[in-house]
């Protein structure tokens, strides 16, 4: 419709135009006339217009962009594990420490000695007196099994002690232990409590006893029998350890004594008793048992009985 406005505009200022142009010497037409034509001019330009066909603009039909749906990846959905609680051990040893004989001790070798644990109870039931501390693998030591001295309970400790012999070669021995249960089960420590604990020990050289003498204060007797004679022993080692030993005649003899030996040296024991029932010259001899199995000289002592 503007452009149809438009164009009937250019009509009328053409025709004005042309009417212009008429040369003054024409007779100017009346009015009427002139509307007229300029009628007749506007109808032509009308049917002329309409038969022009409106440009109508193509209508844009808009591209959608092609949408190729990625292929579905399925995941598969975590199953939550059940985690079953760990039920607590019946029988474990949660913590040891060395009482005496700290890890890599110095020793002689064949120095007898006695170890001594702290052992705490981190199961869930109590150890009886029938339960046993065993020797289970490494230098064995002489180790013999060591029943419970009393009932521990879960969360309580206990010391126990084996007696041990130190091994004869030079360098480092460990012995390792644990419990035995009454019905033949071991367990010690560890996570798992299927470890053993142990002691740990250095040796260089044999221990042994170098010397012993024997004396007896008087050296002789007179007098009436029976009597009783009283003894003093002196014994001399080469290092640290204990010594076991008695005193023999050819007939008899006494209890077993001990001496304990820190380092190399002489130590003596006194009043050692001694009985005699007749006349005779006595001969007595220190032997020693342990470590080295040693009888050493006689020592004579006369003994004459009076009525």
């Amino acid at each position: 419709m503007i452009k149809l406005a438009r164009l009937i505009s250019v009509v009328l200022v053409f025709g004005t135009l042309m009417t212009a142009c008429v040369p003054t010497a024409s007779p100017t037409p009346a009015f009427e006339t002139v509307v007229a034509q300029t009628q007749a001019a506007m109808q032509t330009q009308l049917a002329i217009v309409s038969t022009i066909t409106p440009y109508v603009p193509p209508t844009e039909t808009p591209i959608l962009p092609t949408f190729t749906p990625s292929p579905t990846t399925s995941v598969p959905s975590a199953t939550p594990t059940a985690v079953t609680p760990t039920p607590a051990q019946a029988y474990c040893i949660s913590n040891f420490t060395n009482v005496n004989v700290p890890n890599k001790t110095q020793m002689k070798g064949g120095q007898n000695f006695t170890k001594t644990w702290t052992l705490t109870n981190g199961g869930s039931a109590s150890w009886t007196t029938d339960f046993k501390v065993i020797y289970v693998s490494g230098d064995s030591m002489n180790a013999s099994v060591v029943n419970l001295d009393r009932v521990v309970d879960p969360g309580t400790s206990i010391n126990v002690s084996v007696d041990l012999i130190s091994p004869t070669n030079d360098g480092e021995h460990q012995a390792n232990f644990m419990i035995l249960t009454d019905k033949g089960e071991t367990f010690g420590i560890g996570s798992n409590c299927d470890r053993p604990f142990w002691v740990l020990i250095r040796t260089s050289g044999l221990f042994q006893v170098t010397s012993a003498t024997l004396t007896a204060d008087p050296g002789s007797y007179i007098g009436t029998c029976p009597t009783t004679l009283y003894l003093k022993a002196s014994i001399t080692s080469n290092g640290a350890g204990t010594v076991t030993y008695t005193i023999r005649s050819d007939s008899k003899q006494s209890n077993t004594y001990e001496m304990v030996f820190t380092a190399a040296g002489t130590k003596t024991q006194l009043d050692i008793p001694w009985k005699v029932k007749e006349s005779t010259d006595l001969e007595l001899r220190i032997y020693i048992s342990e470590p080295n199995h040693q009888i050493f000289d006689a020592v004579t002592i006369p003994i004459s009985c009076t009525p």
